[in-house]
């Protein structure tokens, strides 16, 4: 059974040739594990969207104390 880590890892790019070749097949045959990445990839695409630096030079277009953070990956580690 995958996990949210997994999940996050696998959206991050952090997984081994094997982890990933493992949870493809997870993917393929789990219909729930495909609407939990599919949630996940819309909230990494939503935060980065909204975390990232505006053209105008502020920093985000929500109050984040400048914490740097432009994706759910880069929240995650702020949180360990």
């Amino acid at each position: 059974m995958s996990t949210y880590n997994d999940i996050a890892r696998y959206v991050e790019g952090e997984m081994t040739a094997d982890e990933r070749s493992a949870f493809e097949v997870s993917l393929a045959t789990d219909e729930g594990l495909r609407q939990q990445l599919a949630l996940y990839q819309e909230v990494d695409t939503s935060l980065q969207n909204t975390l990232t630096p505006m053209s105008n030079g502020s920093h985000c277009s929500i109050p984040c104390n400048r914490c740097g953070a432009n994706s759910l990956a880069a929240l995650r580690s702020r949180q360990r």
